[in-house]
């Protein structure tokens, strides 16, 4: 699990898979949004480190929820 470091959203009902970079902060893995998630900007791709699995009853994430993630 990781902490979210910044918002990120995805739509309540469906599971998502968001682009996001991971390190840690103070001992504790911390997740930032890799911006946009469309898969037409390669620029997020580049950036990633990890991503957040976000199940159908998540929907959107505020800075110090916690969520899964897969290191990549």
């Amino acid at each position: 699990n990781v902490v979210m470091g910044s918002r990120t959203s995805c739509k309540e009902g469906r599971f998502d898979i968001n682009r996001a970079v991971v390190k840690p902060v103070n001992g504790v893995f911390t997740a930032v949004d890799a911006g946009t998630q469309k898969t037409s900007h390669f620029i997020s791709f580049a950036r990633v480190n990890a991503l957040l699995l976000l199940d159908e009853e998540t929907g959107s994430l505020d800075k110090g929820d916690s969520a899964k993630a897969i290191f990549l």
